[in-house]
């Protein structure tokens, strides 16, 4: 099969193409698996996931839209496969995996992290503002209304730099972990 897009790989797919959709599988499965393992750290358990991530994919070709781009897509059944399994392990409802870390409000937890030292390491790794946001919300246990406020910053502002820090916090933790 000649190089092909990816939108063009979903697309052929669609249509029952076996070799698309194996090409479009060997193009993401190692983000995807990198994704998941960063956030699960069982290979039993990432694996078993990315598997359904994979069938979700194959299953909803049909429904792929494509004003966006096929990345943003597996992406977003990524996330929604992650939601899953998190909200099954933590029993809670979480509206989306990134907004309470995983269903976790303890850094420690989130990075499997014994020792205080190394969490601190990381945080002191981010911007002045990245790192205020931070320690307000899990070691004074703020809630965001509180630290908008305080920082005259909108919420969805403070949210958003939120996500940004513990993205950063993640993949630094991710790569010392590799």
């Amino acid at each position: 099969m000649k190089k092909r897009t990816d939108e063009q790989l979903v697309e052929l797919a669609s249509k029952g193409k076996k070799q698309a959709f194996s090409e479009l599988y060997k193009r993401y499965i190692k983000k995807v698996y990198y994704q998941v393992s960063c956030r699960v750290r069982d290979r039993q358990t990432a694996e078993d996931i990315t598997s359904e991530i994979f069938i979700a994919v194959l299953s909803s070709l049909g429904n792929f839209n494509e004003e966006y781009k096929v990345s943003t897509w597996v992406s977003a059944i990524t996330r929604h496969k992650l939601s899953d399994h998190f909200r099954k392990v933590y029993k809670v409802e979480l509206s989306s995996y990134d907004d309470n870390i995983l269903g976790s409000e303890d850094i420690e937890e989130e990075f499997n992290i014994d020792d205080e030292g190394r969490v601190g390491k990381l945080i002191e790794d981010l911007s002045d503002r990245e790192k205020d946001i931070v320690k307000k919300r899990y070691l004074q246990n703020m809630p965001m209304k509180q630290i908008s406020e305080e920082l005259n910053l909108t919420e969805s502002n403070i949210k958003v730099i939120h996500h940004r820090a513990i993205k950063k916090l993640r993949e630094k933790y991710c790569k010392e972990n590799e």
